[in-house]
């Protein structure tokens, strides 16, 4: 039976905080701790070891021990000898890590009784110092309203001709079905005049003054959200520009995947798939979330901003309206997961509080911006 005695703690020699908001400890496990957990450590190697002779599992541990790689080893050692004293480590070291530690084995070929030396890569969230958001708030919202062209009635009217030209190609194929035409092939000069006849044609309105409301209508909602979503990325890039402050390289990572998945469920919905985009493109995957690295990493510090503003302010989601929602979505979709609908739903609702606190609540709220989908801080 495995020996259960707590190994002795390991020396810390350094901690470093490193790029990439990581700290590095490094240190040692003791000689004794090495000679307590070495048979251990081969044991359960052992209980993963196929040789002929034997059956999965039951490969005798001094059988084991010779045809297992020292390094394999070392790392299992490491591994048993670090683990009770984890909780303490990052305590005093990195007592706000953002993922598990990676441990890597500064030598590999320590002898029975020697002490180990390690160290730890822990990525912790990063310590944010905000600017005065309030202010910076303040000046995004003159900037916007000052470049704010209002030019709806030339959208509406871009709007009419669409309409008219796609109802003039439709009339075009309809009298010869073997026509080839498209609707860049339709000049707006040929265009009949818009009449209440031709917008009876267009839809359900029973003249041009109804057709160009309905239109106005839509058009404004439409600006309107596509002005606050220029607003929201404007101040998340005016924060960040004033915030310095690295990432962990595992939260771009994480965004890099969502940014793929998103395009492989776009092509899926085209009956695309994201290897047959790729080849038409002549890109390899890596190269292509290399050419993201830079956005991902913006997307990620503005939600890590996100955050900080939250949580200075007080600002915490109503629950019952996110169970509310999630109980929506899963009505949808019951195969997705409650806790990481909810996840979601909760972080969406944080961002669209800050963004109502710094740029008021002519807001209109858009689809999710691109920092929506980053995770919380815990």
């Amino acid at each position: 039976m495995a020996d259960t005695q707590t190994p002795p703690p390991p020396v810390i020699e350094k901690v470093e905080r490193a790029p990439h908001s990581e700290v590095h400890i490094s240190g040692t496990v003791p000689p004794a701790a090495h000679t307590l957990l070495r048979q251990q450590a081969i044991a359960n190697l052992a209980q993963h070891l196929v040789l002929d002779g034997f059956r999965p599992g039951k490969v005798p541990p001094a059988i084991a021990e010779k045809h297992l790689e020292p390094r394999r080893v070392i790392e299992e050692v490491l591994r048993l000898a670090l683990e009770p004293h984890l909780p303490k480590l990052l305590r005093e070291h990195a007592p706000r890590p953002a993922a598990q530690p990676m441990l890597v084995v500064e030598e590999q070929n320590v002898s029975e009784g020697e002490g180990i030396p390690f160290t730890l890569i822990v990525p912790v969230y990063p310590d944010i110092t905000l600017p005065d958001y309030r202010a910076i708030a303040r000046s995004i919202i003159q900037e916007s309203a000052s470049s704010s062209d209002g030019g709806e009635e030339e959208a509406v009217e871009r709007a009419l001709t669409l309409l008219r030209k796609e109802h003039a190609l439709k009339t075009r194929k309809e009298l010869n079905p073997n026509d080839t035409s498209t609707i860049d092939d339709i000049r707006e000069e040929d265009l009949p005049p818009l009449t209440d006849e031709v917008a009876r044609g267009l839809g359900p309105f029973q003249s041009v003054q109804e057709l160009r409301e309905a239109l106005r209508k839509d058009m404004h909602t439409y600006l309107a959200a596509e002005r606050t979503q220029a607003t929201r990325e404007a101040l998340l890039q005016a924060l960040i520009a004033a915030t310095p402050f690295e990432v962990p390289r595992i939260f771009v990572e994480l965004e890099l995947m969502r940014m793929m998945e998103a395009i492989a469920v776009q092509l899926a919905a085209a009956g695309k798939t994201l290897e047959a985009f790729l080849e038409a493109q002549g890109e390899q995957r890596e190269k292509l979330l290399q050419s993201w690295e830079e956005q991902a990493t913006l997307r990620v510090k503005g939600q890590l901003l996100l955050n900080a503003i939250a949580q200075q302010e007080g600002i915490t989601p109503d629950e019952n309206r996110v169970q509310k929602e999630a109980d929506a979505v899963l009505a949808r979709n019951p195969a997705l997961n409650r806790e990481q609908v909810a996840s979601i739903i909760r972080q969406q609702l944080q961002n669209e509080a800050v963004f109502h606190l710094l740029l008021g609540g002519q807001q209109e709220s858009p689809s999710p911006s691109p920092a929506t989908k980053e995770g919380k801080e815990a």
